[in-house]
C-alpha cells in the first residue's frame, strides 16, 4: 500500500566524514533495477572491490498494473551505498577514495513528486505497467495517420499535443513510454486520489531523485532516456 505519510529522505551515513585517502581511486556504480538495487565499487583496474544489494517490494493494485514505493527504493539505495562503503575499511580503502559515481535506473518508470515537500504523490508506475495500453494504441494510430498526411492538423485536438511527440516514431508507441502515463496522471486516471494541480508537481524517473541522494559525489553517468 502507498503511504502518504511525509518521510525525510535518508542520506548516506558517511557524508561529511573526513577520511585519509588510499592511493587507488574508486568509482561507484548504482544500479537501480526493476526488482532490486545494488551498489558496486570498482578500482582503477575495473575490478569489483565491494558491493551491496537489496530487493524492493512489487505492488499489483489491479490486473496489469505494477507499482513500486519510490521512498523504499531511495532508502534501499542509501543502504546499499552505506553497506558497500562499510566494507571498504577492511580492504584498505575508505569513502574518501570514491571519486565519482555512475547511475542507471528503470528509466521509463514514472513518479509524480510534490515540488514543495519532495514527497511522491503516488507509487511509481513501473515501466512494464499496462494501464496505458489503450492510450498507447490510440496515440500510435493517430500518430501514423498524422505523419502520413499533414501532421498535427489532422490529429484529434484533444490528443494533438501528445501525438505530436510521436509523429516521427517508427512503429507503434511502446507501452513503457512515460508520456501516456503522465497524461493519465494529470487527469487523475492512473490511481491518484485527485489530479495534481499545475505548478505543484514534477514528473521524473527514479534516476533524477537518486542523483541528488548521492551528493556530493559527482554523477558521471545518468541514463534517463
Amino acid at each position: 500500500m502507498f503511504s502518504r505519510t511525509v518521510r525525510s529522505v535518508r542520506r548516506p551515513a558517511w557524508l561529511g566524514i573526513g577520511l585519509v585517502r588510499h592511493k587507488s581511486k574508486l568509482v561507484g556504480s548504482l544500479d537501480q533495477g526493476t526488482t532490486s538495487t545494488r551498489f558496486i565499487l570498482f578500482d582503477e583496474h575495473a575490478r569489483s572491490v565491494a558491493a551491496h544489494q537489496m530487493e524492493h517490494r512489487q505492488f499489483y493494485p489491479r490486473d496489469g498494473w505494477v507499482e513500486h514505493d519510490p521512498l523504499e527504493i531511495i532508502d534501499n539505495a542509501v543502504e546499499c551505498i552505506d553497506g558497500a562503503v562499510a566494507k571498504l575499511a577492511g580492504l584498505g580503502y575508505s569513502a574518501a577514495d570514491v571519486v565519482s559515481i555512475g547511475i542507471t535506473n528503470q528509466r521509463e518508470t514514472t513518479v509524480v513528486w510534490d515540488k514543495h515537500t519532495g514527497q511522491p504523490l503516488h507509487n511509481a508506475v513501473v515501466w512494464l505497467d499496462l494501464r496505458t495500453d489503450e492510450i498507447a494504441a490510440q496515440l500510435s494510430a493517430e500518430g501514423v495517420a498524422g505523419s502520413a498526411s499533414a501532421g498535427e492538423a489532422d490529429v484529434q485536438p484533444a490528443n494533438a499535443r501528445l501525438v505530436s511527440v510521436f509523429l516521427r516514431r517508427q512503429g507503434p508507441l511502446p507501452l513503457g513510454d512515460r508520456a501516456p502515463r503522465i497524461h493519465l496522471l494529470q487527469r487523475g486516471e492512473a490511481g491518484l486520489a485527485h489530479a495534481p494541480r499545475a505548478g505543484d508537481y514534477a514528473f521524473t524517473n527514479l534516476g533524477t531523485r537518486l542523483s541528488s541522494t548521492v551528493h556530493p559525489w559527482p554523477v558521471i553517468v545518468l541514463l534517463l532516456a
